[in-house]
């Protein structure tokens, strides 16, 4: 394995470890925000799956297929939050660029990894 996978994936053990001290909350009391928050925990799994990948060294990078639906939950919740949903909405919105911190990396290290396959002939 390369020192530069090796970093990667040390910057993104701590990444998940922090990533996993959150817990997202639900939304009881905001039906509206329902959507956004099964979405984000699709988003989370997908995710997960990825770092999983990463970390043992196989599979491949695969987008998040339900990214676009994910954006425009956001922008609907944006358009019809009060502000008792205010402080939801904002966890939400740090959850998802945690969560796209980590994808970022992810993405990296498998789309890098498979770049240097391809090149070995693997």
């Amino acid at each position: 394995m390369m020192t530069s996978e090796t970093n990667l994936q040390q910057q993104l053990k701590q990444m998940v470890i922090k990533q996993k001290t959150t817990h997202l909350e639900s939304p009881d009391d905001h039906l509206y925000l329902t959507s956004l928050y099964q979405l984000l925990h699709q988003y989370e799994e997908h995710v997960s799956k990825l770092v999983i990948q990463a970390l043992q060294g196989s599979g491949e990078y695969t987008p998040f297929g339900l990214m676009d639906l994910l954006l425009e939950e956001f922008k609907k919740a944006e358009a019809r939050t009060n502000s008792e949903s205010q402080r939801l909405l904002h966890q939400y919105r740090l959850h998802k660029a945690r969560l796209d911190e980590v994808y970022q990396l992810v993405k990296e290290i498998l789309t890098t990894r498979n770049l240097g396959e391809h090149a070995n002939g693997g």
